[in-house]
């Protein structure tokens, strides 16, 4: 018969392989094209997921925010300054130093905010540190050591509306009764290093009783380097909390430390003084006699 192919009508080849009127059928010409486009899309898009897997990610470049505070701020220049360990400035025995009250105050270099751009030497000085968070840190350092009462991280507060520099923490330490003062700064080398400098003031006459200084050192271990570490040794979720993560992290660890054992090494060379009455102190009047049982008066 006329107009039949293959035992189905004209009109039916024509649709199959694409008519004018833009009606595809289920098996029409459009989706014959629609199919491999579909397919090559599919498979771009893995390939780029695979290969932007596989590479390697780079970390953030290095850049120092604010400016490291140097030396001549924390002591007066000459005075030598240890690497990653502590040094007395004294050799002498002192007489009656402890018990002692510790402030600390950790201070940073600031560019001023001006519309120009300042100069590489040009900064202030200003504290720099969270006394909730430091006061739980440094303390916990000292909490067996009888001979040091307390430990207190210097606020903006206390330093009355002085600007920062060394006599002026050493002043707001004596306005807060602390007998030692603790003036260090932070500084991060590079990437993976940083370093913390300190010097340990004697109160009374503002003398320089010790220099502290301490490295941190820390590389983001590898995946594979980190999961076969936990496999040979796993740690509790304790333990991987408190561990240092961070170059910062591990030098202020370590100057914690170092700062504990240079006050073990002063406490070692005190000499302990007995308590006596002030020369010249005469009691006046008799004592009141005891009474006992003791009698309630109601005023």
């Amino acid at each position: 018969m006329l107009g039949r192919a293959g035992g189905r009508p004209a009109k039916d080849v024509f649709l199959r392989h694409g008519s004018g009127d833009g009606n595809c059928g289920p098996w029409g010409y459009c989706e014959a094209i629609a199919r491999p486009a579909l397919y090559r899309s599919v498979l771009i898009a893995i390939a780029l997921a695979v290969s932007t897997g596989c590479e390697k990610r780079k970390g953030p470049e290095f850049t120092a925010t604010d400016p490291a505070v140097p030396w001549r701020d924390l002591i007066d220049e000459g005075a030598p300054l240890p690497d990653d360990d502590f040094i007395l400035y004294t050799s002498e025995a002192t007489k009656g130093l402890f018990p002692v009250s510790l402030a600390v105050a950790r201070i940073a270099a600031i560019q001023p905010d001006e519309p120009a751009p300042p100069e590489p030497d040009e900064y202030e000085l200003a504290l720099n540190m969270e006394p909730l968070h430091k006061f739980l840190q440094w303390n916990s350092a000292f909490d067996d050591m009888r001979s040091v009462s307390e430990v207190f991280p210097l606020s903006r507060i206390a330093m009355n509306g002085q600007r920062v520099s060394m006599s002026s923490v050493v002043d707001a330490t004596q306005a807060m009764t602390g007998r030692l003062c603790l003036l260090y700064a932070a500084a991060d080398i590079g990437p993976t290093e940083s370093e913390i400098s300190g010097v340990l003031y004697r109160v009374s006459d503002g003398q320089p009783l010790a220099a502290i200084h301490a490295r941190g050192i820390y590389v983001e271990p590898e995946e594979d380097d980190k999961e076969a570490a936990e496999a040979e040794e796993p740690e509790n979720e304790l333990e991987a909390l408190l561990s240092p993560c961070t170059p910062r992290l591990v030098a202020e660890q370590r100057f914690r430390s170092l700062t504990r054992d240079c006050i073990l090494k002063l406490l070692a060379n005190d000499e302990p003084v007995e308590p006596a009455p002030e020369e010249g102190w005469v009691p006046q009047g008799p004592l009141a006699p005891q009474i006992w049982p003791p009698v309630n008066r109601n005023w």
